[in-house]
């Protein structure tokens, strides 16, 4: 009896965004894929609908894991604002530096069908929306001056989502060391 190669999803998926990130989404076809999982191109649609979908499904899990992480630190009663925003800080640099989907996510959204790219969209906006909450619950705590809430957490993302594009996780910097001086540059104009 022939034995069936079986594909893990956790692993279709990260070995498809290590090919994404090394040759970008344009450039990689299915064939491509296909190869990297040594199947041919019609096994590989047993797994996956489309390229698009594949994309897709990327981008819907790096967010997901990124709003888990968000709303987990913004309910954390234990902390004040300025500690959430320091954790937010430093768990989303972890995060864009040490995993290649961050990569995919800032660089290749525009490839997305329409309706996926606004469901991302949609839960960018809430990412935003929870750090934003968070600086005004600094503000009401007294802890930060008042300030465009949503503009800064427009920066606070923008700031250290950049870290995927030149840090390397095998370098000399330290990605703590890092987030703290990102935290740093954000709180000295907000911190009173």
């Amino acid at each position: 009896m022939p034995r069936t190669k079986k594909l893990d999803r956790e692993d279709l998926l990260s070995k498809a965004v290590a090919v994404i990130r090394k040759n970008g989404y344009r450039e990689t076809s299915l064939d491509d894929l296909a190869k990297e999982f040594h199947f041919t191109k019609p096994a590989l649609y047993y797994y996956v609908d489309s390229k698009e979908a594949l994309l897709f499904e990327i981008y819907e899990n790096t967010i997901d894991q990124w709003l888990s992480m968000i709303r987990e630190i913004a309910s954390d009663g234990k902390r004040n604002a300025v500690d959430k925003i320091h954790e937010v800080v430093r768990q989303f640099s972890h995060l864009c530096i040490e995993h290649d989907e961050m990569a995919i996510f800032f660089s290749e959204k525009a490839y997305l069908s329409d309706e996926h790219f606004q469901a991302i969209s949609f839960k960018e906006r809430q990412v935003v929306d929870i750090i934003a909450n968070m600086i005004a619950e600094g503000v009401a705590e007294g802890l930060m001056k008042p300030v465009p809430a949503k503009v800064v957490a427009y920066g606070l993302v923008g700031m250290t989502a950049w870290g995927y594009r030149w840090v390397s996780v095998d370098g000399p910097l330290d990605i703590d060391a890092i987030a703290d001086t990102y935290f740093q540059v954000l709180t000295k104009g907000l911190l009173r």
